[in-house]
């Protein structure tokens, strides 16, 4: 049985590092008076992109290798965009519904927005995320269950659990999967890593945004606009929904031509190898399609590994505590 055990391996390491080693060097920071959104970029870098490095160093793979790297086209930019505005309400409505229910330990590092100027908040915030957080979700993680033949149902519900894990957190952790698994897919339409990193700045980003354009403003507004917000997010999520729907169609409908091309270039090819192996040339030198072009079949591939397992384990202990602590706080001011 085929079992993507090694990127699931990895990825648990990867938590247990983001989780410790990047947290305490954020608290030394600030004690020191950094600001927190500082400190939250260094444990990115050190958190993320350290570790990416070493797992190239380990694999012996380079960027190319490890990345499901294309370029875009016009039209993939578009929808990537159209989709990633359209997503925003939907996803603020969800992270509201489960601030009522889970503690939000994010606020304070988006309280210290206001604290520095937009462009660096948009570089920790937007640009650090999309670049870290997506070549391991959507890059190495992607392309080492494609490359077991997994289904993408599979890769899309494993890779957004794991991306909901690392949050380490209950609000964060569960709409982080959600957008990882609407990531996921995009990936896989589009064929490059590009296409979630560009999501998921402009997601970021606008956040962001988002923030500066509230100050100073109670909670009643959302995106600038009056009124209650969570009417505005649902009123907002509802037509929104169709647009993120047709866009998927869209991406889908793109990537089954483009496979039918491929696989009309492929049947081509076979032709032709069928040819030159009825040749007696071919048939003595033992060439032909079945030698150069041989059949493999899908084999079952095991996905949820006992790293998974730990993993699941170890985010359920990790937010929970974060949960107790943040529930705890207020009590004791």
């Amino acid at each position: 049985m085929q079992s993507p055990a090694r990127i699931n391996m990895a990825v648990f390491f990867l938590m247990i590092w983001f989780l410790t080693i990047p947290q305490v060097v954020g608290v030394v920071f600030i004690l020191l008076d950094f600001n927190i959104l500082v400190a939250t970029g260094i444990g990115q870098v050190l958190g993320l992109g350290v570790p990416f490095f070493f797992y190239m160093l380990i694999t012996k793979q380079n960027f190319k290798q490890i990345l499901p790297w294309k370029g875009l086209s016009l039209k993939n930019v578009l929808l990537v965009v159209v989709i990633s505005f359209a997503i925003i309400p939907m996803i603020s409505l969800l992270s509201t519904l489960l601030s009522f229910v889970f503690a939000s330990v994010i606020g304070d590092t988006l309280d210290s927005i206001h604290l520095l100027p937009m462009w660096m908040s948009i570089l920790v915030i937007g640009v650090f995320p999309s670049i870290f957080e997506e070549v391991w979700f959507r890059g190495a993680m992607y392309k080492e269950y494609q490359a077991k033949k997994v289904p993408i149902f599979k890769i899309a519900l494993v890779s957004a659990l794991f991306f909901g894990f690392v949050h380490g957190n209950f609000q964060q952790g569960i709409y982080a999967s959600v957008i990882g698994f609407l990531y996921a897919y995009i990936v896989h339409y589009t064929g490059s890593i590009l296409a979630p990193m560009l999501g998921h700045f402009i997601n970021n980003g606008m956040s962001v945004v988002m923030m500066y354009l509230s100050a100073g403003r109670d909670d009643s507004y959302f995106l600038g606009i009056p009124g209650n917000a969570l009417l505005v997010m649902l009123v907002l999520s509802v037509i929104m929904l169709p647009v993120v729907i047709l866009c998927m169609k869209l991406f889908r409908k793109d990537y089954i031509k483009n496979r039918v091309q491929q696989e009309v270039a492929v049947q081509e090819i076979s032709e032709a190898e069928s040819q030159m192996a009825e040749s007696p040339e071919m048939t003595e030198s033992g060439q032909g399609i079945e030698s150069l072009q041989p059949s493999v079949a899908r084999a079952k591939v095991k996905v949820f590994t006992w790293s998974f397992w730990a993993m699941l384990g170890l985010f359920l202990v990790v937010a929970t505590f974060m949960e107790l602590v943040f529930r705890l706080l207020p009590l004791l001011e």
